[in-house]
């Protein structure tokens, strides 16, 4: 949480988190020991913090906690603060609540869940230099702007990993296509049908591919596998309209809230 450091500020919001959690507990710290005060990028490097608790199963410690403050109703609401790193408890779901508040009562909160509580391993990768799955089609459909080879040799598959054991879940895989014409989408499409069968290249790593890490051009087409085989051939849908990506001059508004 916010962590404000202060005699009034800390049981408030502790009080709160006790309420909020009952008699299970719940272990709280703040980012403050390690970086001091954050400013605007409090909440940010909370959530930094939080994912590496998650992704190393240890509840991090905060540093120079010697005396607690007496207003806070540790034994009541069952809260810890740990001063030694700690294995995550083997019965408590993996989950981070994270509350930047500012000093007039704004909050930015944040609730993470450990890839593995959705049944996605985590791996421990290294870059091999590059994938070569998708070298059949290194030609660059009309218009189109990326070829698909292009695409997804830049993919997670150009990683070899040493995964834990935990086994993916079955869950629906988005894929995504598009080019600056509706012509070229559907050659895109019917490309990208002839090709997936064939494919080393794992669904997982083609959506991801294609959705995080091309460009999305004007014209627009969807489809949606629902395991992570890549035999099947499911159907697209394309969007009745293109999308303007015109670029246009946007206002921007700083907003400097002074919070811890």
């Amino acid at each position: 949480s916010h962590g404000t450091g202060t005699m009034k500020g800390d049981p408030i919001e502790t009080t709160a988190v006790g309420k909020a959690f009952g008699n299970r507990g719940a272990y709280i710290g703040s980012v403050k020991p390690n970086l001091g005060h954050g400013e605007g990028a409090a909440a940010l490097t909370s959530v930094i913090k939080c994912v590496l608790a998650l992704e190393n199963k240890v509840i991090p410690p905060n540093i120079n906690f010697e005396t607690p403050n007496p207003n806070i109703l540790f034994q009541k609401y069952n809260l810890q603060v740990p001063v030694d790193p700690i294995p995550w408890p083997a019965d408590r779901r993996e989950r981070i609540s994270v509350s930047a508040f500012g000093f007039g009562g704004a909050n930015g909160h944040v609730i993470l869940d450990s890839a593995a509580s959705f049944g996605i391993g985590y791996c421990a990768t290294s870059e091999d230099g590059g994938s070569s799955d998708a070298n059949s089609l290194n030609e660059t459909v009309a218009d189109s702007g990326d070829s698909l080879n292009a695409s997804l040799s830049t993919g997670p598959s150009s990683k070899t990993s040493d995964c834990d054991s935990v086994s993916p879940k079955e869950f629906p895989r988005l894929i995504l296509l598009s080019a600056r014409s509706e012509k070229s989408l559907k050659e895109r499409v019917s490309l990208f049908k002839d090709y997936v069968p064939s494919s080393t290249a794992s669904i997982d790593d083609i959506a991801y591919t294609l959705g995080m890490r091309v460009a999305h051009l004007s014209h627009r087409a969807f489809a949606i596998y629902h395991n992570s085989k890549a035999t099947e051939s499911p159907e697209f849908s394309i969007a009745k309209k293109a999308i303007s990506s015109k670029d246009q001059d946007k206002k921007i508004a700083y907003v400097f809230t002074g919070q811890g």
